[in-house]
């Protein structure tokens, strides 16, 4: 009996024990969870959950402004500095170099600022240049080792090997970090083992659903192996949790089009357009999406949208349609509305039209130059001496340069003391068909003033990047106003421009040889 006592109180014991010694793994094991934070930073999730959409300008700014402020109590969390620098990568990003740059020289060992000024240049060749010495100082921080394996792709030759035993050591340490899954994930992919690369992806992005290299990573991967309807219907269940994401738009709009997907394409772009309005100008992708889809009543939907954000161009509007066509579209009931839509954003904006025109005159005295006529006789400028000159640096790839022709006819009935010379520059054909293409091309505008042709001497003078370029010169040969790229009803501007040079405005105040 009492043999049989002990025998129980041994086993007992043995319970104990063992239930002491599972007690002590627990508590080492939670011991070590609160040395190694894992899993998506708490402050990280918080902005994104406050800024669902952090993409447009100014989402953007509010959010770096936020994160900020988390920063002075949240230094140390990588996550948040990442958060950081991409809400303000697009907006400001010198001084964001200027700022991680000072940080990495106040400690200039700390792998973490190696890091993080790596990652504001977005440079690939930088981040191998730098990554060696931020493993040398630190190979235990997720970031730092995720980083480590994705620079060994820039590494020249590429360094393999290495690259997948940092992804392989940063998840074993940290298998909450979504950082490390994406290395994995890349490895993975490149090494074409293409199941796990869309099982860390996919882990990647369940720890971080609001990022975008995860969802990215997934989508190639699935693409590449035959799944692309499958990777397409991921990416718009994507891109409907952030609708201003212009990464997952432009995948998406691409698969649209080649597909010829339109109804598909027209909402995406109404919903992308609204988020980047360009003044209404980013509507005529929704526009020619539904006239793709020969839905005319869309594509009033897509301008009118476009109306509200103070576009106002009916030349554009109309140029989308052939003569049929838009004889068609001028006369439904509906384009009045449009007509006086774009009427009332017209007015609306002429105040700061104006203002802008005049804001910044050149006043710079312009050399004399030669150019040749249609009939390749040299012409100079200064045969109109004592005439305001309206120069129009154009080109015959320059899709709109027919609606400014009939736009600089409006101006010269207002103006027929004003000189206007097309002046055609950027040209890339052989001397012995440049005459004759340009003359073509002209008569096809209508182009009813002196057509001039221009060499890349000419076009580097004037400081000319991109057609159209408008200069407006004095009586006296000096450039008083400038204006480039395409602009509607330029018969405006320019008249504002020649009333301020009339009235004195524009005064003389330097000499340029």
């Amino acid at each position: 009996m009492i043999k049989d006592h002990r025998m129980a109180s041994l086993k007992g014991l043995a319970r104990i024990t063992a239930s002491v010694l599972m007690l002590l793994m627990a508590l080492q094991i939670m011991g070590c969870g609160q040395q190694t934070r894992e899993g998506l930073s708490p402050q990280v999730e918080f902005l994104w959950r406050q800024h669902p959409n952090p993409h447009v300008e100014a989402g953007a700014r509010r959010a770096a402004t936020e994160a900020k402020s988390l920063l002075v109590d949240h230094d140390d969390d990588i996550e948040l500095h990442i958060y950081y620098i991409d809400r303000l990568g697009g907006i400001e990003s010198d001084s964001l170099e200027r700022e991680y740059q000072r940080r990495l020289d106040r400690d200039p060992n700390n792998a973490v600022n190696i890091v993080l000024e790596a990652y504001v240049r977005r440079s690939g060749p930088y981040l191998a240049q730098v990554m060696p010495a931020a493993l040398e100082r630190d190979s235990t921080t997720a970031e730092v080792l995720a980083f480590g394996s994705i620079a060994m792709l820039g590494s020249s030759p590429p360094d393999s090997m290495e690259g997948l035993r940092l992804a392989v050591h940063a998840l074993e340490l940290h298998p909450g970090s979504y950082q490390a899954h994406v290395s994995m994930a890349t490895w993975e992919n490149k090494y074409g083992r293409f199941e796990n690369a869309l099982k860390y992806a996919r882990s990647a992005q369940e720890l971080n659903p609001w990022r975008w290299e995860p969802v990215s990573l997934e989508y190639s991967v699935l693409a590449a192996n035959g799944r692309e309807e499958e990777a397409v219907a991921m990416m718009e269940e994507f891109y409907a949790s952030q609708p201003t994401n212009s990464f997952a738009y432009k995948l998406l709009s691409r698969y649209y089009k080649h597909n010829k997907l339109w109804k598909k394409l027209y909402d995406l772009e109404m919903i992308i357009d609204s988020a980047y309005p360009e003044d209404g100008y980013a509507f005529q992708h929704a526009a020619n999406a539904a006239y793709q889809l020969q839905d005319i009543e869309l594509v009033f939907a897509a301008w009118e949208k476009a109306a509200e954000y103070g576009f106002f161009d009916m030349d554009y509007v109309l140029q989308m349609f052939d003569d049929e066509e838009r004889q068609a579209f001028v006369a439904l009931p509906r384009y009045q509305t449009l007509t006086d839509a774009f009427a009332a954003a017209h007015e609306e904006a002429q105040p700061q039209r104006k203002a802008d025109a005049l804001d910044r005159p050149l006043n710079v005295k312009v050399r004399e130059f030669t150019a040749r006529s249609l009939d390749q006789q040299p012409v100079r400028l200064s045969r109109y001496q004592g005439q305001i000159v309206v120069l129009d640096f154009w080109s015959s790839s320059e899709r709109n340069h027919p609606l400014t022709v009939e736009r600089l006819k409006v101006f010269r009935e207002k103006y027929p003391e004003v000189q206007v010379v097309s002046v055609n520059v950027m040209e890339r054909l052989p001397e012995d068909q440049l005459f004759e293409h340009v003359q073509k091309r002209a008569e096809q505008h209508g182009i009813e003033w002196p057509v001039w042709i221009g060499n890349h001497s000419l076009a580097e003078r004037m400081r000319i990047k991109i057609v159209p370029v408008f200069a407006v010169i004095d009586e006296q040969g000096y450039a008083r106003y400038r204006t480039q790229g395409y602009q509607p009803y330029i018969d405006e501007i320019l008249g504002w421009m020649v009333d301020a040079v009339r009235e004195g405005e524009a005064e003389t105040v330097a000499e340029v040889d």
